[in-house]
């Protein structure tokens, strides 16, 4: 009898389990497609005036102009500027750069910029006064340099160049430029308020040698540097 009425006693249900369908090889491409066009899209909460904002970030269009790298970007080509030895060119003390024109320049407006593949360093106690007192543009001539009637480089222009700036690369230490060319003296100092490295531009540079003292803002000063020269204005 026992058995029996176990046997009577009432199931309860169970639910049933909800079957998905599987979907094609065709929808789970569009699908995955769909899923990362999702994940590319970010909201970033933000803080502006106080106030908490969303900032929508599409992620993707970040990515391929990051990847695409400056050059592509701002129309930058980059080259390396060799040093020829400084004991076969005993005009200088660190060895003569020769910067030549870029033939493969994708467009007019595109910027060159050169990098010098050594790194040298700044000292010395000899005022660049020695030199000149001021530049072409009455600006001051100023700085330290190892010796003032020997230049740290020789640059030499193969032929006549536009809109040239050159650039000391310390990380923003606190050094002078003096340039001594066929068209007088250029000094530059501070390239600009937040950056204490100098700067040297002019709009006209005529073919031949220059004469470049790189100086310290104080006597025997040792920054480790490289030069930069940048035809051209980024946009």
């Amino acid at each position: 009898m026992l058995k029996q009425l176990l046997a009577l006693k009432p199931r309860i249900p169970q639910p049933a389990q909800r079957q998905l369908p599987r979907p094609s090889q065709g929808a789970i491409g569009q699908d995955d497609r769909q899923d990362n066009r999702q994940d590319d899209r970010t909201l970033i909460p933000a803080l502006w005036g106080g106030r908490q904002i969303l900032v929508l970030g599409v992620c993707l269009g970040m990515g391929a102009a990051l990847g695409s790298g400056v050059a592509s970007a701002q129309g930058i080509v980059s080259r390396v500027l060799t040093t020829e030895s400084g004991s076969s060119r005993p005009d200088s003390h660190f060895g003569r750069l020769v910067l030549d024109p870029v033939t493969d320049r994708p467009s007019t407006n595109a910027v060159i910029a050169w990098t010098t593949a050594n790194a040298w360093t700044t000292g010395g106690s000899s005022s660049l006064t020695a030199i000149a007192n001021f530049d072409d543009r009455q600006e001051l001539c100023a700085g330290y340099s190892y010796n003032s009637a020997i230049p740290d480089h020789v640059l030499e222009l193969s032929s006549d160049f536009d809109n040239l700036s050159i650039t000391v690369n310390t990380g923003g230490k606190d050094t002078t430029l003096l340039i001594e060319g066929p068209q007088g003296v250029y000094c530059g100092d501070d390239a600009t308020a937040l950056n204490a490295d100098a700067l040297v531009q002019r709009d006209r540079w005529a073919k031949g040698l220059y004469r470049v003292w790189v100086g310290s803002g104080e006597p025997n000063q040792h920054y480790s540097y490289q030069l930069q020269i940048q035809q051209g204005d980024l946009p």
